[in-house]
């Protein structure tokens, strides 16, 4: 298990706060684990929309159940996909005086759903999608990051 600890270089210290360290990781996994499964368990009602969510390139079971979580099934509470992404906070705003664009900054919002948007687009342009293809396209002209909101 701890083959690259009986070496030479490690003592016997080493050795006990490494295994200590190593059992708090697993334990910590299991702890993960069992939650991971108690929010699984407490959306089986939803079973169709996470799995109708999981069909979107780069969404997971567990992305798409926090997904579930935070924005809800119904989406009559936004009226529309702008209305979510506004809130969301991922569309940039429009400040534009005589043709100039000033500023293109996005928006404050709900912190936890953007972060696990960011999560879907990077792992989309990870795959054999047409997202990787906007992807690469923005990326080469506007950044990384700018990429990975527009997508």
């Amino acid at each position: 298990m701890f083959e690259a600890l009986s070496t030479e270089q490690f003592s016997a210290v080493h050795r006990f706060v490494a295994e200590q360290i190593m059992q708090h990781i697993e334990q910590l996994e299991q702890r993960i684990a069992r939650l991971d499964q108690y929010l699984l368990e407490g959306l089986q009602p939803w079973q169709p929309q996470l799995r109708l969510l999981q069909t979107i390139p780069g969404i997971d079971e567990h992305g798409a159940a926090m997904l579930l979580v935070e924005i809800g099934a119904n989406m009559d509470a936004f009226g529309s996909a702008d209305r979510l992404a506004s809130w969301v906070g991922v569309c940039p705003g429009n400040n534009e005086s005589a043709g100039k664009r000033k500023s293109g900054h996005v928006r404050k919002g709900n912190l936890y759903v953007r972060r696990l948007l960011c999560e879907f687009a990077h792992a989309a342009s990870r795959t054999t999608s047409v997202f990787k293809s906007k992807f690469q396209a923005i990326f080469v002209r506007r950044g990384y990051k700018r990429a990975i909101i527009a997508i």
